[in-house]
């Protein structure tokens, strides 16, 4: 009896841990889907004004890394319906096991009773007694068998709705996995025509090498002045105390804002509404140049036209830094840490003002030849340039 509810235990138990783990690959799923739409959308955006631009490749790039994480999403759900489907073939087995071994004991039972299945039969199998304890001892097992049949029926009848239940079960999670086969499929379709189609884009562009390098030396002009800029805020506030370390220079107040920042690394919101990383922070590779290399102080979230740029985490304005060809950059501080949001005209906020998480900063230009809105995001901890990326909530 014990091994009985053990096994049922046991069922119920990993179908709720599978069902977890599938229920996590779907929100995975769905936010990749999420992302790949706001490609799709950019990339129309786009082709109404421009069809070839180094951010049409990025935007291209993006939604194939996103794509190529949806196969393997899909990927991981399929293999997880397999050892599913594994893990319930399993329990069908065993409760068909036990199934059969319950009806041999039923068996077992129903001929014992049949042997005395008259009134008669039963009287003269207890006057047979030897002695009034045997006789004690054989009412006691004619009642034990009735009561033991019962019993085995009542097993056998939850062991039989479960193991219907189970087939069912199963039968359910194949034409899912059919449905997945068939969505990977059409996905791995969509992806061939997606990278034949940046392809074509990349040769393209690459004809034009001179202009693509006069871009790249323009950004990384604007690249290096900006963090100059960033630098030389960082160095005013640590002379303002005469210390060779802004976290030294913090009153409490501060420190402690930039205690609070820190404990919310992964879980900051992004500094816009709706957008994708088409840059990722650090040495990365020029989307058309081969062999060039481009270096990235943050990452570039790219969104629709008009969005507005907000604040991550609550600060205050530290300075306000315009640059030729990269409009206005506005510098919170936040403790010993600072976030920087480039690419901003029509600014909300000025010098000074404290600023709440979620504020609206300003409005990300849009670029006219491509109708698309580009903020360049960073994160410094006192001078050390941090990964943005892994500051945002995921």
């Amino acid at each position: 009896m014990k091994q009985f509810f053990s096994i049922l235990f046991l069922i119920f138990l990993s179908a709720s841990l599978l069902a977890q783990t599938r229920k996590e690959l779907e929100k995975e799923k769905e936010e990749t889907l999420k992302e790949i739409q706001l490609s799709k959308e950019l990339l129309e955006q786009t082709k109404a004004k421009k069809q070839s631009s180094i951010h049409r490749v990025s935007i291209l790039n993006r939604g194939i890394r996103s794509r190529e994480s949806l196969i393997t999403t899909i990927s991981a759900e399929i293999n997880q319906i397999e050892d599913e489907m594994d893990d319930i073939e399993i329990e069908i087995n065993k409760i068909s096991s036990s199934i059969k071994k319950g009806k041999n004991e039923y068996a077992v039972i129903v001929y014992s009773i049949y042997k005395s299945h008259t009134d008669h039969d039963k009287l003269m199998y207890l006057l047979a007694s030897e002695s009034i304890n045997q006789f004690y001892q054989r009412v006691k097992y004619m009642r034990y068998l009735t009561a033991y049949r019962e019993k085995k029926i009542n097993e056998l009848e939850l062991l039989i709705r479960n193991y219907e239940v189970k087939k069912a079960e199963l039968e359910e999670i194949r034409e899912v996995k059919v449905s997945l086969l068939g969505q990977k499929e059409n996905e791995s379709r969509t992806l061939a025509r997606e990278r034949n189609q940046r392809n074509n884009l990349i040769r393209s562009l690459a004809q034009d090498e001179r202009k693509l390098k006069q871009k790249l030396a323009e950004k990384e002009r604007i690249r290096k002045e900006l963090e100059d800029e960033i630098r030389k805020v960082i160095e005013e506030e640590v002379k303002k105390r005469n210390s060779n370390n802004l976290f030294n220079t913090l009153t409490p107040e501060q420190k402690l804002a930039g205690r609070n920042f820190a404990q919310n690394k992964g879980k900051l919101p992004w500094p816009v509404d709706r957008g994708i990383i088409t840059a990722d922070f650090g040495l990365i590779n020029h989307p058309v140049l081969r062999g060039v290399k481009i270096q990235n102080n943050g990452i570039d979230l790219s969104s629709a036209p008009n969005t507005k740029a907000r604040a991550v985490f609550d600060g205050e304005v530290t300075k306000i830094v315009a640059i030729l060809g990269a409009n206005y950059t506005v510098l919170l501080m936040h403790g010993e840490y600072l976030t920087v949001y480039q690419n901003l005209v029509d600014l909300k906020v000025k010098a000074g003002d404290k600023i709440s998480v979620k504020q609206e900063i300003g409005t990300i230009y849009t670029n006219q030849e491509e109708n698309m809105a580009v903020l360049h995001f960073q994160v410094w901890k006192s001078k050390e340039i941090l990964n943005p990326a892994l500051w945002l909530s995921k």
